[in-house]
């Protein structure tokens, strides 16, 4: 069958006498990846779609009337956004929806339709470029937290032993006691007798050193406390006193524990020597140590040869306080002596310092 293209109704007619529907609108038509459906087919971005070899489709449009297609479907197909607009077809398309190959663009028709089967030629295969962000891969799990750190990292420092708190101060200690010289009598027993009135008398055996120290066995001294120490003659009678003749005592002697024994040097309880101011014609001196009354007692006679430059005579003797002493000074030029009679030495260090001597009034004489 032959048209007449000129004027035929059911011929193409002219270009200007065809309506091309939708091609004033400026906002491009996107092409569908898919007929009109309902549901959308996912477009495999991965590859580049093939150069179709072959027509969409194989049957011949049939035009009903010279009036505008009537497009299949009113709602927008959905479709998956390029990153470049799609081509402008050249020519009306086709008044049949040929159904492209899901994975490529549409072809743009070089030539307007005609009755028989048009033959789609593309301008290129353009890649599509997808819109979305590169993909990235994601770990479906953070990373496991290390719980040490590793072996090159900062070592394990060296604990610092810590040292031991001191030990608190001591409370107690033994006692040992250098005992008196130059008494003309046995020392046998001594009665230790601290401050609060107790009183425990102590046996002196044959444990005593060359230095005249004796150590006490099962007894102590007490922080914070004093002691007397009393010698006797005798031996112990009970456990509080001594029997013979008393002797000489100690002041209260303050305990001294920080040392294990308490060491009472003889020191401690005595001065050491005596310093007499006498005159350049004093020559002569007696002296009279009562221990007990008329028990025990020790006399002294010392020639006055010489001074010092303070006008003293020093003599080296141990003088103990607590004990009775007499001293009579003889003047070869007078015959009245000069005397001290029973004076008890107060304990200092140093010497018992004598600076002036009074008269004896006969009594001396006796």
């Amino acid at each position: 069958m032959v048209f007449d293209q000129s004027n035929s109704r059911f011929g193409i007619g002219s270009r200007s006498d065809i309506d091309y529907g939708l091609t004033s609108i400026s906002t491009p038509t996107p092409t569908p990846t898919s007929p009109p459906s309902t549901s959308t087919p996912t477009p495999t971005p991965t590859s580049p779609p093939p150069t179709p070899t072959s027509p969409p489709s194989t049957s011949t449009p049939t035009l009903t009337s010279t009036s505008t297609p009537t497009p299949t479907s009113t709602s927008s197909p959905s479709i998956s956004t390029p990153t470049s607009p799609p081509p402008t077809p050249t020519s009306p398309p086709s008044t049949s929806t040929p159904t492209p190959t899901p994975t490529s663009p549409p072809p743009t028709p070089t030539s307007p339709p005609s009755t028989s089967t048009p033959t789609l030629t593309p301008t290129s295969t353009p890649t599509p470029t997808s819109t979305s962000s590169p993909s990235i891969s994601t770990p479906t799990s953070p990373p496991p937290i290390p719980t040490s750190p590793p072996s090159t990292s900062t070592p394990t420092p060296t604990p610092i032993p810590t040292s031991s708190p001191p030990p608190p101060p001591p409370t107690q200690a033994g006692i040992r006691i250098q005992l008196p010289i130059l008494i003309p009598s046995d020392i046998k027993c001594f009665i230790i007798t601290e401050k609060n009135g107790n009183a425990q008398s102590i046996s002196i055996d044959d444990d005593v050193d060359p230095n005249d120290y004796f150590n006490i066995s099962n007894y102590v001294a007490k922080i914070d406390s004093s002691y007397q120490f009393s010698f006797y003659s005798g031996p112990p009678n009970d456990g509080s006193s001594c029997s013979g003749n008393y002797l000489l005592e100690t002041g209260y002697l303050d305990a001294d524990v920080s040392n294990d024994p308490w060491s009472i040097g003889r020191n401690n309880y005595s001065l050491n020597g005596i310093k007499i101011k006498v005159s350049s014609s004093e020559y002569t001196l007696f002296m009279l140590v009562i221990y007990n009354g008329n028990k025990v007692y020790k006399t002294e006679r010392y020639n006055i040869d010489k001074r010092d430059n303070d006008r003293n005579y020093n003599i080296d003797y141990v003088v103990y306080p607590y004990t009775s002493y007499s001293l009579y000074l003889v003047d070869k030029s007078n015959p009245a002596w000069s005397c001290i009679i029973s004076t008890y030495p107060q304990y200092v260090s140093g010497p018992w310092t004598i600076t002036e001597m009074g008269g004896c009034n006969l009594a001396c004489n006796k």
